[in-house]
């Protein structure tokens, strides 16, 4: 499974998923499961009942995905949908948190004992093969 693309970073949010792009080998899809994966990356991270922005693609072996849902091919489904949705999460988590990292060890400025962040980019997922069982907080390659 190879994932990558944008994300914001934990400073934005929206009040709605509108702004959540999947795609999956190349076609833009629409799969409520990788939407929280998604979203489920960013717990602990972002304040509640907000949602990100994210321009995510998963690139994985044909076989393993059943574009005949739907009749516009837009919804899609998995052979594995565990293994695609835990990759996806812990993409997003691993994203996220190399960006808070460097934006602690490189940009942080320390007022009265308290880190500001300030810098608003977006996180970039590294154009990497998640092993499908990767556990949070540590993660895994294959």
């Amino acid at each position: 499974i190879h994932v990558w693309g944008a994300i914001t970073n934990h400073t934005y949010g929206r009040y709605d998923r509108s702004h959540i792009f999947t795609f999956v080998n190349r076609r833009c899809v629409k799969n409520y499961k990788l939407v929280q994966a998604i979203i489920k990356g960013y717990s602990g991270i972002l304040q509640p009942n907000r949602y990100p922005c994210a321009c995510l693609f998963i690139t994985l072996d044909p076989l393993q995905v059943d574009h005949n849902v739907h009749p516009r091919k837009e919804e899609v489904e998995f052979l594995h949908p565990r293994k695609v949705e835990a990759a996806l999460e812990c993409a997003v988590y691993e994203a996220l948190n190399n960006q808070l990292a460097d934006a602690l060890a490189l940009r942080a400025p320390v007022q009265d004992g308290n880190v500001q962040l300030s810098d608003a980019r977006p996180a970039f997922l590294k154009s990497s093969h998640y092993a499908p069982s990767c556990a949070r907080p540590s993660v895994e390659y294959s």
